[in-house]
């Protein structure tokens, strides 16, 4: 049975089943291509729980791409955008080379989402459904 999260922050008290509901968030879409759904209410603890996913995942990859799914979750607090930051900026020397996230026209979402992967200085898109980031992460340029 899948554990539900709720709409609150977790952090390293939480139990073995929120830890792998969360970690279950990140998997492989495609091949070369990972899936990142943020939790509702995103945490410092969470990214650090989602970037060893990413490791895990991409070990073997010399080049992969993130979509990110951002419909369900609010705006992040200025310590998780930092680890945010923290997280995308090396992926970029270790084999990313795009990231497009949706939001699912959320304003909010939409202007953090930019800001974070802005300051990481990767190649990124944001669009308002899964379809549109798809195609963005098919592109060649």
């Amino acid at each position: 049975m899948t554990h539900i999260l709720e709409k609150r922050q977790y952090g390293p008290d939480s139990s073995p089943e929120e830890r792998e509901a969360i970690r279950a968030m990140v998997y492989m879409h495609r091949s070369d291509v990972l899936y990142w759904k943020e939790v509702p209410v995103m945490s410092v603890w969470q990214v650090e729980q989602f970037k060893e996913k990413i490791d895990e995942l991409t070990e073997e990859l010399d080049e992969f791409s993130i979509l990110i799914d951002l419909t369900n979750s609010k705006p992040p607090d200025a310590r998780t955008r930092a680890a945010l930051r923290n997280v995308f900026t090396p992926l970029g020397l270790h084999g990313m080379k795009r990231a497009a996230a949706f939001t699912g026209k959320n304003f909010f979402i939409n202007v953090a989402a930019k800001f974070v992967l802005g300051g990481s200085g990767l190649k990124f898109s944001v669009h308002s459904t899964q379809e549109a980031a798809e195609k963005a992460l098919a592109r060649n340029d």
